[in-house]
């Protein structure tokens, strides 16, 4: 094989090992996203519900 085929196939490598180990990061910010809005749209929920009890009991 020349070298310069060589060569490009080795940066070839290189970036798409770059770019495999950049999608897991932004999988992994994703996977974190989700989790942040769950937990916000659960304390939302809770604070309607005390928001709502509290209403009844006045």
């Amino acid at each position: 094989m020349p070298p310069a085929v060589s060569a490009t196939l080795t940066q070839g490598h290189a970036i798409s090992a770059t770019l495999k180990e950049q999608l897991q990061q932004l999988m992994d910010n994703i996977s974190h996203l989700d989790s942040a809005l769950h937990m916000g749209f659960a304390s939302d929920l809770m604070a309607s519900a005390v928001l709502t009890e509290l209403s009844h009991t006045q």
